[in-house]
């Protein structure tokens, strides 16, 4: 099978596309490098059937050119920075809504007939379902990233029913992994690295958040795509229970070796504008596929820490060596 992953140098994509290029699949990453990095790719990029293109998904032209003779597309490409949207309001629909456009439509043109995208809980805003199933509506969300995602749900939809095309749409929850720098675990080890004896903890530290694993994200990726048989196909993608941010912090201090921290918290249900304070998918479509998740919430903010702290420590010492 021949595979492209757009935001293949980002945090998931990365982790995607070795994957797919460990089972045989001939990959081609193509990203930006605007948050992207090249040694997310060390573990695919001496592989055989792997290539990079380094380009700019909001240019069509570069995009019909990358797609050209692909069986599937995966589509990771995005704005990371959620809050940093709220200052840029053009950000997320830019990144999130006219990329997706641009690659739906150099499907088209190129008769690809398969897409996996990857949406979020956002989409939801806060509904009155928990767990809350893909069925759930109306959709209303409450930051400008969850109505960017949204809107390419809805172009991803359009284009399949209209054009022949398969989709595959995945709502994510946290994902966490080595590769994440962004988000709640890398927001607390970077306090923490200052100061081990304070954390801030943005809103009342009572937030619920499911916490997925990035491994378990992969074959619930994998699950969806081989399983899914209509036209558009939607998942929820994330854990069977939820922690409290506080938790998360004691998970991150637990990894960190800290003892006695002391939290601050800035006060109210939101961490910030835009901020869902109960996040909590109901999982049983991609279950009813063969997917569970091997680590729980608390259990996979750990290993995350854990990993993320590996790996920061092999970057300081590289940075030292040099």
């Amino acid at each position: 099978m021949k595979a492209i992953v757009f935001g293949g140098a980002g945090f998931i994509g990365s982790e995607l596309a070795e994957k797919l290029i460990s089972e045989g699949n001939s990959v081609t990453v193509f990203d930006s490098m605007y948050t992207g990095k090249m040694e997310n790719l060390s573990g695919c990029s001496s592989k055989k059937g792997f290539k990079f293109i380094k380009g700019d998904m909001r240019k069509l032209e570069e995009v019909k050119k990358a797609l050209k003779g692909q069986d599937i597309v995966y589509h990771l490409a995005a704005n990371a920075d959620i809050r940093g949207g709220m200052e840029n309001t053009f950000l997320d629909f830019e990144y999130n809504a006219i990329t997706v456009y641009n690659c739906l439509e150099a499907m088209r043109l190129a008769d690809v007939k398969k897409i996996a995208f990857t949406s979020s809980s956002a989409v939801y805003g806060e509904p009155g379902v928990y767990p809350t199933p893909e069925s759930y509506g109306p959709l209303r969300p409450t930051s400008l990233y969850g109505a960017s995602k949204l809107a390419a749900e809805g172009y991803v939809s359009a284009f399949c029913e209209t054009f022949g095309i398969q989709g595959f749409i995945f709502r994510f929850v946290n994902i966490l992994g080595a590769k994440n720098n962004h988000g709640v675990v890398g927001d607390f080890i970077r306090k923490l690295t200052k100061d081990p004896k304070k954390l801030v903890v943005l809103g009342s530290g009572k937030q619920r958040k499911s916490c997925l694993h990035v491994s378990d994200c992969l074959t619930g990726i994998d699950a969806g795509v081989k399983h899914g048989k209509q036209a558009v196909n939607f998942y929820n993608i994330g854990n069977d229970d939820w922690a409290y941010v506080d938790q998360i912090a004691d998970q991150v201090v637990a990894a960190m070796g800290f003892k006695n921290v002391k939290y601050e918290h800035t006060g109210g249900e939101r961490g910030w504008a835009g901020d869902m304070p109960f996040v909590f998918l109901d999982n049983k479509k991609l279950r009813g596929c063969g997917w569970k998740p091997t680590l729980d919430s608390q259990q996979a903010v750990f290993r995350a820490a854990k990993e993320m702290l590996s790996a920061q420590s092999i970057e300081d010492k590289h940075k030292q060596h040099y």
